[in-house]
């Protein structure tokens, strides 16, 4: 799609200069001697990218400059000016101008800025239509579940994507763990920040505090620059922790302590450095789970599969193609489940004496076998 570009100023020269020039970049261009005029045109004219005179017969142009970021698809906007002030350079990068060009403006400089805004609007766009299709491929209706434990762990998935908290999931390969994690943030308030996958199973058991926490420069020999862990990379978002029953218990106590106090330390720092993120740990089967709250129990869903590896029982699966029924690996006489959701409540907030375990941490998770 051809760029639109519009021009909006009140000399007949300016707006002819420009059009030319813009014109044989190949852009579209449209122009107004006015404000109000400027401000209908971008309404029906649609443009990227708006070139404003500051100083317009009707209107201010700051006045038009806030009505054209009022619109649902913002255009880029370049104010261009024969009397420009520090002042009024400030207030319209507050009210959102992109560039501030002072009159007579040099035609390089014009298309630079040209071009870079409509870069980032581009780049923009793309970011906007991968978070609708990630959305769209994560949503609860993608995942396929008949049977009536399936619609209890729907139904709990919904629940838990409304309200903070770290969420246990647990369940046998395959099953789709992962899956339940990211439909639940894509549905929550933090689908827009992201969402940071850790396999606990193969963090080398001296890198686990580098790998979670980060580090300093200098922390250790290899510490050659300084580094950002994964609860840093996921703030504001969401953090899976496969596998987390793989870690030792020294480890586990140190992801408590920074999920309950919501800040970490860097290897070799002195400085705590405050976190966001909402955890989705994940534990293999058989082991004993201490955490729960009364109310929201587990939810299990057997399916078998016959002799021929054809499943007597709707159960679970995705819309991908990597999840679907064929590709599941073959069950003999094991029964295949659900992910198991446990929903604890933030450790401190709120946690009634009818919503704790006998534990002395009700809130922790899980003691690893072994």
């Amino acid at each position: 799609m051809t760029p639109r570009i519009l021009i909006i100023d009140d000399e007949r020269s300016i707006r002819e200069v420009f059009a030319v020039l813009l014109g044989e970049r190949g852009y579209l261009v449209e122009a107004a001697e006015n404000g109000r005029r400027g401000l209908e045109k971008a309404r029906a004219f649609g443009p990227d990218v708006v070139l404003l005179d500051m100083n317009l017969p009707d209107i201010p142009g700051l006045e038009v400059l806030a009505g054209l970021r009022g619109s649902p698809d913002e255009p880029g906007i370049i104010i261009v000016t024969a009397f420009g002030t520090i002042r009024n350079a400030v207030e319209a990068t507050r009210l959102g101008a992109s560039a501030y060009l002072e009159k007579p403006v040099d035609n390089e400089e014009l298309l630079l800025n040209v071009s870079r805004i409509l870069e980032v609007r581009s780049l923009r766009h793309e970011v906007q239509t991968l978070r609708s299709e990630l959305t769209s491929r994560y949503r609860f209706s993608s995942i396929v579940g008949t049977s009536a434990r399936m619609n209890s762990v729907f139904q709990l998935m919904e629940k838990i994507s409304r309200v903070e908290g770290t969420v246990l999931v647990t369940g046998e390969s395959g099953t789709g763990k992962e899956l339940v994690a990211r439909a639940v943030h894509f549905a929550s308030p933090r689908k827009d920040g992201p969402f940071v996958v850790v396999n606990c199973g193969a963090v080398p058991r001296d890198l686990i505090e580098s790998e979670f926490f980060g580090h300093v420069k200098g922390a250790f020999t290899d510490a050659r620059s300084d580094k950002t862990g994964k609860f840093e990379q996921a703030n504001t978002g969401t953090i899976f922790l496969d596998e987390v029953g793989e870690l030792s218990q020294d480890a586990q106590v140190k992801l408590l302590r920074a999920l309950g106090e919501r800040e970490i330390t860097r290897v070799g720092g002195t400085r705590t450095v405050p976190i966001d993120v909402r955890s989705r740990p994940r534990w293999p089967p058989g082991t004993s789970a201490r955490t729960s709250i009364s109310g929201w129990p587990s939810c299990p869903c057997a399916c078998r599969r016959s002799g021929s590896g054809r499943r007597t029982s709707p159960c679970w699966s995705s819309t991908s193609s990597a999840s679907t029924p064929a590709s599941w690996p073959r069950a003999s006489s094991a029964s295949r489940r659900a992910p198991s959701i446990a929903w604890p409540p933030t450790p401190g907030r709120g946690t009634s004496a009818s919503s704790r375990t006998s534990s002395t941490r009700p809130w922790s998770w899980p003691r690893a076998s072994g």
